[in-house]
């Protein structure tokens, strides 16, 4: 008897520029996007400020993730390492969560959805 089996609980980093270039212009004022300052990474749509946290060291984008967190598996920003890595292992099915897009229970409904979709179609 074939087991569906799916992992529950993934989280992926999303590509930098994924939302300037899928999210419709009519939703660019509310878009989500992570500043760094002073030592700490705001979380932020718009001039509204959503989620705070304080920097430890160097947290700057790269396009090698590896390179900034020791350890970090390819598969949290590598979606076809990911898949390749599920087909391995037998997952059929992964429930992911992003990094940014997260945040757009926040937003009015049809920018929080417009995010959603752009996160959904990558």
């Amino acid at each position: 008897m074939y087991k569906f089996v799916f992992t529950h609980d993934a989280h992926v980093t999303e590509p930098e520029d994924l939302l300037q270039q899928n999210l419709p212009r009519k939703f660019h004022a509310d878009m989500l996007r992570v500043v760094h300052e002073g030592g700490e990474v705001l979380y932020k749509s718009g001039d509204k400020l959503l989620f705070q946290l304080k920097s430890k060291g160097d947290i700057s984008r790269a396009a090698n993730v590896e390179q900034i967190i020791p350890g970090t598996f390819p598969g949290g920003h590598d979606i076809a390492f990911r898949l390749r890595e599920m087909e391995k292992s037998g997952v059929d099915s992964s429930i992911i969560y992003s990094s940014l897009i997260s945040y757009a229970y926040a937003l009015a409904p049809k920018p929080g959805i417009a995010h959603m979709q752009v996160f959904n179609d990558w």
